[in-house]
């Protein structure tokens, strides 16, 4: 029996709303558990989770404020703590974002500083200094020649240049452990100007702290920060892009409250919802030593008092409000380490205005930036104690619409604004670092956790949003969870235990900067998909956060899929069944990049690289399916030569490359054995994960149904992949002609599900041929259990060299080998089976064809199936077939499509297959080789439902 353990979670910022996110949906670590691939019960653990909010929201500093926009009349998403991240430094909540299906945009990130030397709330208003980096260092003279002629614009240039070199240097020195950012400034002799107009107010811009405060911040602790986010860096194109949340901030916090209250069945986890307390102040936190329970004294709304049993509790608060809940009245029977931990972070109340006032923005419009430190002249070391004064460009970090009115977010404004232009006031805290900070954020490292009690927050960090989910994941690491994104990657990492110590809690720090060579391939493959994506609309989001649009956003293309659910067929049905449906999604689909090398994958090899870099985790897509399926739809252009000259040489000559590797290993007798060994004997324990019990490797025929359900005809059919490949063995036959006591030769007879078909169905004496050695054994260990070994003779021999008996026989059937015979020996293929056949016999072939329109490009060309699936393969198409038929005196009597049923089947393996991943990797497969085969499904299924790929199912007589 599992042991539920109780976790009691303060505070509903991000700290508290990720803490309680993760004890819902975390796993356990794979690579620590008794059987990683199949953990037991009590390897999981069950978290009961309540959370606690003195707030009547959610979100803490994640605060969006609608607003009805005067000048254009729609409502406006508009932020007021949380804005901006990158993709660079916020993996975790990134990936948070990913889990919840949250969508972000880019932003424009800057910074402006002025400092006024005359009375701000006057008509004219004059700046002694004034920059902005929206024109990276020509910025630093925004007033033009003016500009010029003054010496501290120059001495800042310079020393923005030279901290650019130093900065890196400063991180590995631990001497400068204890050494603060003024005394080091001071003695590396950084100018004034640098320090007073350009360091202090990125700093004050960054934590909203004053000057006197930013003067004390520790210089190692700072440079890390600097330089882990690019900011040292002088040109924009070294630095990430910033991002923010489409619609604001909350939108993450409803997903989030969503997931939280939602029951188990409407949950990616199967544990219960977690309990949401809002408008409840948590007053005291004690520990009760004999039940080893702490008791949570709070306060509901209506002010009534009452206390709460939990095993652990997580205090996600800012540290002074965590201090006053564990040390009531300055008193506690807490350890005095977590005492001295909180009381070294320090607070500073910040006033907080949304307004409409242009006057508390630069004076030069040129200058506007995203972040705009404001100060007045005269304001020294006892002003600088104050407040910093900000104001942030709301239109410009939310990419408002232009014709929206202008709204700014001012902090510490030193004169009120027009009671006219604001919107709203208010107040947030914001943690201030010192030394002293930094060494209780080290303490807390090995105290956190003690005796079931837990600290978290953004001000374990650097005090933003990423630290803060980071501090909720070094909670749940120490409760024994990991998040489903770090579970993924150790899950990845299962047949490589030598790694398993260096997988880092920082999950996928993404490089923001470029090579020539990568940015040359990039650009490439820019004009390229510019040019040809015409239907349907693509996103490719780079590591930098910067993005690459091509096709319509707007665009009413719609693709045509199928998804599995459950229903009832009638009402009155007591249990709902599984069933296909039919679904429109819009053809619009979203690439998030984190290896640059993608595009020159892409160019050089074209669906081969990509195939490549998707299974080697260069990329990931929201849907692969709509993804390929807008690719498919954009065929004619994609592969137009008046496009790919685009590309240049290197497209020509990877090509070439592949294709040449590809007609080497044309299917000769000897090749076709190493060709087919390649794939078929990856495992026959493999296939039986996504395929049927009977393990047949080709289509099956589904039933087109035409269900109403909720009065919607959208069931495309019922039936199980089981009844389906019945259908189609039965199918076969049929068009056959198979009589009982016929002699049946099957050409490629896969797993022996055909021949033991026909031998239990049709009582015919089978003969069936393989060139894997994994297939034979199989064949010959299912004939046995049928009971129909004699009448079922398996052959490991090539088509080409069947051993001559005198036999000729009644039918011949070759299901899907056709495939792997090459164009070249088409025509030998139809020989063959015209010679084993008696005159006026029959042979039915089930072939995944080309259209004949598509014959003629696709001869001399390979891809990602030829590549990395089905070595030396190549389709045929009808007009080839027939031809090749009729000189071997083969006459065709029928043939049918089945290509849709066959995009039923590929999404039934597909899922097979996703529900089967932990079984793959404990066979031994690599994340890599589980990959491979989710892409050849999808791209498969994709060709099928697109119609540029076949499946006939042709039969013939021998005249």
């Amino acid at each position: 029996m599992v042991k539920v353990k109780r976790v009691g979670v303060v505070g509903g910022g991000i700290a508290g709303l990720s803490c309680a996110w993760l004890l819902k949906n975390g796993r356990p670590d794979p690579t620590k558990l008794s059987s990683p691939s199949s953990p037991c019960e009590e390897d999981f653990g069950e978290y009961e989770v309540e959370l606690f909010e003195r707030e009547g929201r959610l979100g803490g500093h994640a605060w969006t404020l609608e607003h009805e926009d005067e000048g254009s009349g729609r409502t406006v998403q508009l932020d007021l703590g949380f804005q901006v991240f990158n993709l660079t430094n916020y993996g975790n909540l990134v990936e948070l974002f990913e889990c919840l299906g949250v969508d972000s945009q880019p932003s424009i990130m800057s910074l402006s500083y002025s400092k006024f030397c005359d009375d701000h709330s006057s008509g004219g208003r004059r700046t002694s200094v004034e920059w902005s980096s929206n024109n990276g260092v020509f910025g630093i003279f925004s007033e033009g020649l003016k500009d010029v002629a003054k010496g501290d614009k120059w001495r800042l240039t310079r020393d923005l240049v030279r901290f650019e070199r130093e900065a890196e240097g400063i991180i590995g020195d631990e001497s400068l452990k204890e050494v603060t950012l003024e005394a080091w400034m001071e003695t590396r002799g950084y100018s004034k100007a640098f320090a007073e107009h350009y360091m202090y107010p990125m700093c004050g811009a960054i934590w909203s702290s004053p000057k006197k405060q930013v003067k004390g911040f520790p210089i190692l602790w700072l440079a890390r920060f600097v330089c882990n986010h690019h900011l040292h860096k002088v040109t924009n194109m070294q630095r990430p892009s910033w991002r923010v949340v489409k619609g604001g901030s909350k939108r993450y916090v409803e997903a989030i409250a969503e997931d939280l209250r939602g029951s188990a069945e409407s949950c990616s986890s199967s544990r219960k919802g977690v309990k949401v307390h809002t408008s409840c102040e948590v007053c005291a936190v004690a520990r009760d030593r004999a039940t080893n329970c702490y008791k949570l004294h709070y306060k509901d709304g209506s002010g009534k008092e009452a206390v709460k049993e939990f095993d652990a509790v997580v205090l996600a608060t800012h540290a002074d409000t965590s201090l006053k809940i564990l040390f009531p009245g300055g008193s506690g029977h807490h350890s005095v380490a977590f005492r001295d931990v909180l009381q070294s972070i320090r607070y500073e109340e910040n006033k907080v205005i949304l307004h409409k006032d242009k006057c508390w923005m630069p004076k030069n419009e040129r200058s506007w930036a995203s972040w705009n430190v404001l100060e007045e002249v005269g304001a020294g070391d006892e002003e600088g104690a104050k407040g910093v004064c900000i104001s942030y460009w709301a239109n410009l970090l939310s990419s408002l619409q232009d014709d929206c009115e202008q709204f700014f977010v001012t902090l510490n404004p030193w004169k009120g604004i027009a009671p006219g232009k604001v919107v709203l006031e208010t107040k947030l805290s914001h943690p201030q670092f010192s030394v002293s900070s930094q060494k209780a954020q080290e303490r807390l490292k090995t105290l956190n956790g003690k005796d079931g009690l837990y600290l978290c927050g953004a001000w374990c960090g650097y005090g933003f949003h990423e630290d803060g989910v980071r501090s909720a994941v070094d909670v749940c690491n120490r409760l024994g969870l990991l998040t489903p994104w770090h579970y993924q990657e150790r899950l990845d990492h299962l047949d490589k235990p030598e790694s398993w110590s260096q997988l880092s809690h920082q999950f996928r720090a993404l490089d923001p900067g470029v090579t020539y060579r990568q940015a040359i391939f990039m650009r490439l493959f820019d004009g390229y998909m510019k040019r040809c994506i015409r239907k349907g609309f693509l996103r490719v989001i780079l590591p930098s956060g910067k993005e690459l649009l091509y096709g319509d956003p707007d665009t009413s293309s719609v693709v045509q899929t199928h998804v599995f659910e459950r229903k009832r067929r009638t009402p009155s049905q007591d249990s709902a069944e599984e069933c296909v449906s039919r679904k429109s999604l819009a053809a619009a689909a979203t690439l998030r990049v984190f290896d640059v090398g993608v595009f020159e994958a892409i160019v050089v090899k074209n669906d081969i690289g990509l195939g490549e870099s998707f299974f080697r985790g260069k990329f990931v897509v929201d849907d692969l399916f709509v993804f390929l399926t807008v690719l498919s739809k954009n065929l004619n252009d994609l592969n137009s030569s008046t496009n790919k000259w685009v590309l240049g040489f290197m497209n020509f000559f990877g090509s070439a490359f592949y294709r040449l590797k590809w007609i080497l290993r044309a299917n000769t007798i000897s090749n076709s054995r190493k060709n087919i060994e390649e794939h078929y004997d990856a495992g026959n324990a493999m296939y039986k994960l996504f395929l049927d019990s009977r393990m047949v490797y080709s289509s099956a025929i589904f039933s087109q149904d035409s269900d109403e359900v909720d009065g919607k005809s959208s069931i495309l059919t019922w039936d199980t992949l089981e009844k389906a490949q019945v259908r189609k063995l039965r199918e076969i036959a049929e068009r056959c002609g198979i009589e009982k006591d016929d002699d049946v030769l099957e050409i490629g007879c896969g797993w022996g599900a055909m021949a033991i078909f026909l031998a239990t169905e049709y009582q015919c004496r089978v003969t069936g041929i393989t060139l894997s050695t994994e297939q034979l054994d199989e064949c010959n260990k299912r004939a046995r259990e049928a009971g129909v070994s004699d009448v079922c003779k398996f052959l490991l021999c090539d088509y080409r060299e069947i051993p001559t008996t005198g036999k000729l026989y009644d039918k011949v059937i070759s299901v899907e080998m056709i495939e792997a015979v090459g164009h070249e020996y088409f025509d030998t293929y139809f020989g063959t089976i015209s010679r084993w056949l008696k005159c006026g016999g029959r042979a039915t072939i089930q072939a995944i064809s080309y259209p004949d329109h598509r014959y003629e490009s696709q001869l001399h060309t390979s891809d990602f199936i030829k590549e990395h699936i089905f070595p030396g393969g190549h389709l045929p198409c009808k007009a080839v077939m027939l031809k090749c038929a009729t000189s071997h005196g083969l006459r065709i009597d029928d043939c049918v499509d089945i290509g849709k049923s066959y995009a039923v089947t590929l999404l039934k393996w597909r899922e097979n297959w996703i529900k089967e991943q932990e079984r793959v990797r404990k066979l031994g497969y690599s994340q890599e080789f589980y990959l491979k085969y989710l892409f050849y499904f999808i791209y498969c299924e994709v060709g099928f439902n697109e119609g540029l790929i076949l499946d006939l199912i042709l039969t013939f007589t021998k005249l």
